[in-house]
């Protein structure tokens, strides 16, 4: 793909926010597979399935000359989607200082908070691969249909569990609320390039929720990145339809009367308490990867009359 057309951030100095511009090339390749098959007929019931999946592999080129990287979409915290020559579109943000050997988040021995590190590529931010299932079941004038689809891989940063952690609001942050909190999963530098495990406590379970996973003020946003998938049951429609014999000898020659529901559970995700598919920017916009506040996909539940004259 050739001109490569984004809106590209300028610093604050400029006066402006970003300007659309023709920031480079990239290669988008894939394939899609779809299989319809019928398992059962029988009779007056027949069980049609169609199971689709499809892989896209996105890769930037080149941008523009003497530019390195671009950001597509910023969020907060130092959280940015970004383009790289050689790589997909990728999610950078801040991680722990962390013990090389073990991965363990290094803490300040003063405070018992965690350590910002240097900011890093968390990974990309499109999807390895997404798939559907479609079911339909007939038997005589009824017929139900059923659709699953997921997304998988990818990754994605939620202010919104951020907020809600650090404001206590959510199960996970009730543990140690009465008692002193120990983080354990940290290690102390001996100064002599060896670790140990943590022993200094923080004020209280706030401090760590509030203070030390951001890294005591450095804008981490680890913890709040997310592996993206889900699995989602996306619709179900149950319907009827009358024939000739029941609806006599009069003005319709058809009639057929349905419920339906979208969007009506997330059946696997490993991002909580939030919709894996919310997006800070819209669906609309370059920007992807990076969630706060936004409102999950709406539930919706309707009843349908379809009448032929």
């Amino acid at each position: 793909t050739s001109d490569l057309i984004l809106n590209r951030q300028l610093p604050p100095t400029s006066g402006f926010s970003d300007i659309l511009q023709n920031v480079g090339k990239t290669e988008n390749n894939g394939f899609e597979i779809s299989l319809d098959a019928i398992p059962i007929k029988a009779g007056d019931f027949t069980w049609r399935t169609n199971i689709n999946w499809s892989k896209v592999n996105q890769e930037v080129v080149s941008l523009t000359s003497g530019v390195e990287r671009i950001t597509i979409a910023s969020g907060f915290s130092s959280v940015q989607v970004i383009a790289e020559p050689g790589k997909p579109f990728q999610l950078s943000a801040i991680p722990y200082l962390k013990d090389e050997a073990t991965g363990r988040p290094i803490i300040d021995p003063n405070t018992g908070r965690r350590q910002a590190g240097a900011v890093e590529s968390f990974g990309s931010v499109l999807a390895d691969w997404t798939g559907g299932w479609v079911n339909n079941f007939s038997y005589k004038g009824f017929n139900l249909s059923a659709t699953i689809d997921a997304r998988w891989g990818g990754v994605m940063k939620s202010a919104t569990v951020e907020d809600l952690q650090q404001q206590g609001l959510v199960t996970e942050t009730l543990r140690n609320r009465e008692g002193s909190f120990i983080d354990t999963a940290g290690v102390l530098d001996n100064g002599d390039g060896t670790f140990r495990d943590n022993d200094v406590p923080l004020l209280n379970a706030e401090d760590f929720w509030a203070n030390s996973l951001d890294g005591g003020g450095g804008n981490v946003s680890e913890p709040y990145i997310f592996d993206a998938s889900f699995v989602k049951f996306r619709e179900l429609a149950i319907s009827y339809t009358f024939n000739s014999k029941q609806l006599g000898d009069n003005f319709l020659r058809g009639l057929t009367v349905g419920i339906e529901g979208r969007n009506l559970a997330l059946l696997y995700s490993k991002v909580p308490h939030i919709d894996p598919e919310a997006s800070l920017f819209g669906s609309g916009a370059d920007g992807f990867g990076i969630e706060r506040a936004s409102v999950p996909s709406t539930r919706s539940v309707g009843f349908n009359v379809r009448l032929t004259f």
